[in-house]
């Protein structure tokens, strides 16, 4: 947390078991457990929870909101419009991490806190960018804040991608990469439909959440749910959830459990849907789908960047 003033008043936002809280406003900010009022910076399940009464997000979230959370009360707003509980003026401001992302700027007429949720600054074409909010204090997520991480260019990285990609094909070995399924997958999509004509298969998971960033006017690369009906080696890239919850054995039941020779990424991630161990990709070399399991490969390799994660 980072304050400019340095006069003595009560916080604006306090820790409690069930997360931050703004007490004025009776609100709290990505809670933990169920609560009256809880304004979301964005979907991801780390930030967002279900069981609360009432919730708030960015205008563009909602959707995804929904598809996360289930049948809950959820109002979405536009960024920049505030509105008021208690004597706390509210608004969203964009994140730059996924669709519908947003940084929460509380102003009680005397300071301006601001709750940055997760963000990024690189420019990415699903998401609007991020928005600098003047304040008194900011509360800013710090995953990567460090010098030592350092990442290379989106255009270094997809021409990373394409290179593994061929390289597969030409071996007649189908290409999987395992991301997370919100926002992770969509970025590499858009950034895939920005330079190439080229085509993927996707996870059931990824599939919905694609139609929801399609419905938001997000331009991806040509894409169909992965099926069993099409066994055989593909020269698309198949793209599977990896969230942290799903162990790496499940692929074994998975849609393309059928394909003849499959390459395998995998990246270790927190929370957030970072990576652990940022540079360290786990490989299972010419190995059939049906062979992976959730101990640690012997073989390890850096097939591309990690700009992608970021």
């Amino acid at each position: 947390m980072v304050s400019k003033k340095s006069r003595h008043r009560d916080p604006l936002v306090i820790r409690t078991p069930e997360g931050l809280y703004c007490p004025k406003a009776q609100a709290h900010i990505d809670p933990w457990r169920s609560v009256d009022c809880a304004l979301i910076t964005h979907a991801h399940a780390d930030h967002a929870r279900a069981g609360s009464k009432d919730y708030h997000c960015a205008l563009g979230g909602e959707g995804l909101l929904k598809q996360r959370l289930g049948d809950q009360q959820i109002t979405p707003h536009a960024y920049g419009d505030s509105f008021t509980r208690g004597d706390v003026q509210i608004s969203f401001h964009p994140a730059g991490h996924v669709l519908g992302s947003a940084q929460i700027r509380l102003d009680d007429g005397d300071s301006v806190w601001v709750i940055t949720g997760d963000y990024k600054r690189d420019p990415d074409p699903t998401c609007k960018a991020f928005e600098p909010v003047p304040c008194d204090v900011l509360i800013t997520e710090a995953t990567f804040a460090l010098p030592i991480y350092r990442w290379p260019s989106m255009d270094q990285t997809m021409d990373q991608l394409f290179a593994w990609w061929d390289h597969h094909v030409r071996h007649q070995r189908t290409p999987v990469l395992l991301c997370y399924s919100l926002g992770k997958a969509q970025r590499m999509m858009a950034e895939i439909q920005r330079r190439s004509d080229r085509s993927v298969k996707v996870h059931g998971a990824v599939a919905t959440l694609n139609r929801l960033y399609e419905q938001q006017g997000i331009d991806l690369c040509p894409w169909e749910r992965a099926s069993e009906t099409n066994r055989g080696v593909s020269s698309d890239l198949v793209r599977l959830d990896a969230s942290p919850w799903r162990s790496a054995a499940r692929i074994n039941s998975s849609r393309v459990r059928g394909k003849r020779s499959c390459r395998l990424e995998w990246s270790h991630q927190d929370s957030s849907g970072q990576p652990s161990n940022p540079g360290v990709r786990h490989t299972w070399r010419n190995a059939s789908v049906n062979t992976v399991s959730q101990r640690t490969p012997r073989h390890c390799s850096r097939p591309f960047g990690n700009r992608f994660w970021n």
